[in-house]
């Protein structure tokens, strides 16, 4: 989870139309990359709808983050944004869930360790042990 005096250091004195300059529909990448984190991990797990995963890392911690995507913008949340409004929600509301660990170690022990059933839309236990095995191999030496 990300404080909101985080979000404000995250976000300092941009707006989110100084983000997405132009256009309040970025790509699921470019949404993920204005976080302003390094990406090493932003994968598509399912075909025309699924989910995003997203490995981050910010200095030594690593975050952890899911972004269920969709086909159209009713099922999708990023097309369905409508204005920068809703767009700064769903900005504001992603970064409030990436789960943290403090270091590289402390984020493969809890990918290895968390029960994953229920928690994706992943689809095929296969999709699901290809995710995982992406994300730990995203941490390896």
């Amino acid at each position: 989870m990300v404080a909101p005096d985080e979000l404000l250091r995250i976000l300092g004195n941009r707006t989110i139309h100084e983000l997405f300059p132009g256009s309040y529909c970025p790509s699921w990448e470019e949404f993920v990359e204005s976080f302003g984190f390094e990406v090493l991990l932003c994968a598509k797990v399912g075909g025309y709808q699924g989910d995003l995963i997203v490995l981050l890392r910010d200095g030594q911690r690593y975050g952890y983050l899911t972004l269920g995507y969709g086909s159209c913008g009713g099922c999708d949340m990023l097309e369905g944004c409508s204005s920068y409004r809703e767009l700064d929600g769903l900005w504001k509301s992603a970064l409030h869930e990436i789960h943290w660990e403090l270091n590289k170690q402390a984020m493969y022990a809890w990918l290895s360790e968390r029960d994953w059933e229920g928690c994706t839309s992943w689809g095929s236990q296969e999709d699901g042990a290809s995710a995982l095995d992406s994300l730990k191999s995203a941490l390896a030496p």
